[in-house]
């Protein structure tokens, strides 16, 4: 039985075969599997593979040793990718504890200019939206006749609501992709049912200079 020119084990009478460095090397079927994954476009898989192969592959075989310089740029290229990780998963921290201060020096405005500043770079097109429920929207037509009643107030409470709540979840995707402001903010209004309107808050997220 013939064994594995990487780690040694068992690798069965007909084992797979893989070139490496210019040399065929026979090898178990796990060494085999995770050879084959290090050319996966899935980098968690590629990640675990060189692992597997910095733990495993023999240091005194000459596969080992051919195995551990093939992985040594993939191995570089991988620490850098999980360092980009961490500095990601590093910026969501900071945004997570700091969001709130940050949305509140946001700047909104319905214009496409900020007095005093310009527009350094144009980040995207976002929006926010909420939905609210009215309950008695088969009768907003009595509701805003009555321009003193409880029907049209209390409708008008609900919008107002619903209007607060997009534009923060607007002023929270502008902070999330670092913008300095939301500049040509606007509004739509969509009826989804007989009771349920739906607000969308829209402008576009840009860094001032």
């Amino acid at each position: 039985m013939a064994k594995c020119a990487i780690c040694d084990a068992g690798a069965g009478f007909a084992p797979s075969k893989q070139v490496i460095n210019g040399q065929e090397y026979p090898l178990c079927t796990t060494c085999n599997m995770n050879y084959m994954n290090l050319g996966s476009a899935d980098r968690n898989i590629k990640i675990l593979a060189v692992e597997y192969f910095n733990e495993k592959a023999s240091r005194t075989s000459e596969a080992g040793k051919a195995m551990i310089d093939k992985i040594a740029e993939l191995d570089e290229s991988i620490k850098q990718f999980q360092e980009e990780k961490q500095r990601e998963k590093e910026r969501l921290e900071y945004f997570e504890a700091h969001k709130y201060e940050m949305m509140e020096d946001l700047i909104l405005t319905t214009g496409f200019s900020v007095d005093g500043k310009s527009v350094e770079k144009y980040i995207s097109i976002i929006s926010g939206e909420a939905v609210i429920g009215t309950g008695f929207l088969s009768e907003i037509g009595a509701g805003i006749s009555d321009l003193t009643g409880t029907r049209s107030s209390a409708f008008s409470e609900k919008m107002t609501s619903a209007k607060e709540a997009a534009i923060e979840e607007l002023k929270e995707e502008a902070v999330r992709k670092g913008a300095d402001a939301v500049i040509g903010v606007s509004f739509q209004f969509i009826t989804f049912s007989s009771n349920m309107i739906g607000v969308s808050a829209n402008g576009t997220a840009v860094i001032l200079k």
